[in-house]
């Protein structure tokens, strides 16, 4: 069960929920309205959408991730391609019964997964083009959530590229950690083709961007201040991890635990400031 659990990429799965997760915190005037059916089959619709997602890319990055150590655990065709088949029919009924918008939503989330994960010609293996991909999906993402709860607003998009700007910086980061791997295989991440120094450049400042960012909606909508000041705390002690243990010799995957342990806790506490956890 562990083996089949880590070839899902559970761990990756809940992770990326979160986008979803905190679209519906944002959007709660109630902490009933978590538990409501709707909240409930949203969530599980959403978690089948990655699970699906990441059957598809594993599907399709086979022969390339049997020699990545981080990957090489993987099953074969069969498992992957099930997997795929089942996660997206369940993903895509649930959020048919959400209503139209989320099943189109749904479906173009579906659409540049496919596309960015496509062997050989993908957004995977296109500079840039993969983390447009990146910061696209997770705005449909926090969407999906948001709109469970509350009408579309300005805001809702506003914020959602907050997150989607974290999320294309942890994934230049995460880059940098396959580089060789991707490297090898002639795989054109941004790490790749623009070198591993300038992806970490490029994701710190992204880092740094989302935050100067959330300063500026915070400036025209002064009640996100509660919210966002967990994740403002969360970005300046990960500047300071990065300055203190990292600058001179720079380990991406423990600073991405470092990071992604920070942001984690920051959203609990932005629970916290809208009295919801």
């Amino acid at each position: 069960m562990k083996k089949i659990l880590k070839n899902l990429r559970v761990k990756e799965v809940l992770l990326m929920t979160g986008f979803f997760s905190i679209g519906v915190f944002f959007a709660a005037s109630e902490f009933e309205q978590l538990w409501q059916m709707r909240t409930i089959i949203g969530l599980l619709s959403t978690s089948f959408l990655f699970l699906g997602i990441y059957s598809f890319n594993s599907l399709c990055g086979l022969k390339e991730d049997k020699d990545n150590p981080r990957l090489n655990f993987i099953y074969g065709k069969k498992f992957f391609l099930g997997f795929v088949i089942i996660f997206k029919v369940l993903s895509l009924l649930g959020f048919y019964w959400l209503g139209p918008m989320f099943f189109k939503l749904s479906i173009i989330s579906m659409i540049l997964w496919i596309y960015y994960s496509w062997p050989g010609l993908g957004a995977k293996y296109i500079p840039i083009a993969s983390s447009l991909v990146h910061f696209v999906t997770q705005i449909i993402h926090f969407l999906l959530g948001y709109l469970i709860l509350q009408q579309y607003s300005l805001l809702a998009v506003l914020i959602s590229i907050y997150f989607s700007l974290l999320f294309v910086a942890g994934h230049l980061n995460h880059e940098i950690i396959d580089y060789k791997a991707d490297k090898l295989k002639d795989i054109k991440t941004n790490a790749v083709y623009f070198g591993a120094q300038n992806a970490q450049i490029a994701s710190l400042f992204l880092f740094c961007l989302s935050f100067m960012y959330s300063l500026s909606i915070i400036l025209f909508y002064p009640s996100t201040i509660s919210f966002f000041l967990p994740f403002q705390l969360a970005f300046v002690i990960q500047g300071l991890i990065y300055f203190k243990k990292y600058r001179a010799h720079f380990d991406a995957l423990k600073f991405r635990g470092s990071y992604r342990s920070l942001y984690f806790y920051a959203g609990l506490l932005a629970l916290l400031s809208k009295g919801l956890a």
